[in-house]
């Protein structure tokens, strides 16, 4: 099991004027950990964390990103709808002590993982851009996650999850362009159009 890394969880509660804890992180580390997760994982979070390093210079509020990665999929179920809501109440419960105003953010942040549409800013685009890197990984990365979203789905029958996964992929590519931000695009767009399409073929094949 990966762990999220305790010194940078405790990095940043000082930047947000929080006491250390021990408790949530344990809290956020057992939710990753969940059985049902192939994907959405701490795996995913350090991922995100490692794109989220090499950006944060061009962010205003970097610490209002990184906060929304450690909690946009703390809650995690596939047969619900809800888990950007529920995920996004249980970092504002946490935040709530915090004597800087910027839990509001961090809601928005994780709700608009739902969609990816339309970010309000530039810290929301970069986000949102980082939440789907892994559409522009190197293949052998790419095609295991594929596997990883299908196990989380193993609930629902392989021709309607064909289709319904097809959907979403076809909506990513209909986009003028994948990423929002500038960065993710010129360093991720094309890799990222061919993994979307290998992935529609996949999913199409009989």
């Amino acid at each position: 099991m990966v762990a999220l890394s305790s010194e940078r969880w405790q990095q940043l509660m000082l930047a947000w004027s929080l006491p250390e804890s021990v408790k949530t992180l344990t809290v956020l580390q057992q939710h990753y950990a969940e059985a049902h997760r192939a994907y959405h994982t701490a795996e995913h979070i350090l991922a995100c964390l490692h794109h989220f390093d090499a950006v944060q210079d061009h962010l205003q509020m970097p610490e209002v990103v990184e906060m929304a990665i450690w909690f946009h999929d703390v809650i995690y179920n596939p047969t619900q709808s809800d888990n950007e809501a529920l995920s996004a109440a249980m970092a504002a419960q946490f935040l709530v002590s915090s004597s800087h105003d910027w839990r509001e953010s961090v809601i928005q942040m994780i709700l608009a993982t739902q969609s990816h549409q339309a970010p309000v800013d530039s810290d929301m685009a970069f986000m949102l851009d980082i939440d789907l890197s892994i559409l522009g990984a190197d293949a052998e990365v790419f095609q295991p996650y594929e596997a990883d979203i299908r196990f989380e789905y193993q609930f629902v029958p392989k021709a309607l999850y064909q289709q319904k996964r097809c959907e979403i992929l076809e909506q990513f590519l209909a986009r003028p362009r994948l990423y929002f931000t500038d960065y993710f695009q010129q360093k991720l767009g094309v890799r990222a159009e061919e993994n979307l399409a290998w992935a529609v073929a996949f999913n199409s094949a009989v």
